[in-house]
């Protein structure tokens, strides 16, 4: 039989076990009191959680153990969406130069977000990282109903701002989603490949701030 994962969590503490229900017997467990994750000193709950699970996912590795079922409960699982949304939208990380680049373009373009994330935690994220006075709409895959690449999401936006797809420039560090993507509707783009993606001829490269803005100036 599939051993069973079972999470615990109280005010202060989180207990992790895999269990075999034929035994009953405890197979493997962690939890936040354990000297490992004790040591690293973690401060917010979603790094004391994080922890705990790349433990019991260790130890279930030494233990030989490659699949599990889950004993989990709706309550369990909103409290994982909601850490989840906060944690996401608690990265506000900008490369240097970000605002000066899109103070610059603002004056001369229209600015918006296509982006593929949930909605909430998307407009969290420009709030947070001061990037909300510079773009007029941010476009959610959650909001329009299709993710990048799909075409409708790049041609609903296009729709509701008024403009056409020529003269609208994707700039995207995935390929596929963003580069792709964006040209199979028509627009016009640019690889920011943060990634080390393989170089291709499908549309200007860069790998830098200082190279984006070049192109721009």
């Amino acid at each position: 039989d599939t051993p069973r994962l079972s999470i615990y969590r109280s005010n202060k503490e989180i207990y992790v076990q895999i269990i075999n229900d034929l035994t009953g017997k405890t197979l493997i467990a962690a939890s936040s009191r354990d000297k490992e994750v004790v040591s690293e000193k973690p401060a917010k709950k979603v790094e004391i959680a994080s922890m705990v699970g790349k433990r019991i996912g260790l130890l279930a590795s030494k233990a030989g153990i490659k699949k599990i079922k889950f004993d989990i409960s709706l309550k369990q699982i909103e409290e994982i969406s909601e850490l989840y949304i906060t944690h996401l939208s608690s990265f506000t990380y900008l490369f240097d130069g970000t605002l000066d680049f899109i103070n610059g373009l603002k004056n001369k373009y229209r600015l918006h977000i296509i982006t593929n994330g949930f909605e909430e935690v998307q407009n969290f994220k420009v709030v947070n990282s001061g990037l909300k006075t510079y773009f007029q709409n941010i476009f959610t895959a959650e909001k329009i109903g299709f993710k990048k690449p799909h075409p409708q999401i790049f041609l609903t936006a296009i729709e509701l701002v008024k403009t056409s797809a020529y003269n609208s420039i994707m700039i995207g560090d995935s390929l596929e989603a963003d580069i792709q993507g964006s040209l199979g509707v028509g627009m016009q783009a640019i690889h920011f490949n943060t990634h080390n993606e393989l170089e291709h001829n499908q549309c200007p490269i860069v790998y830098s701030m200082d190279e984006l803005n070049q192109i721009f100036i």
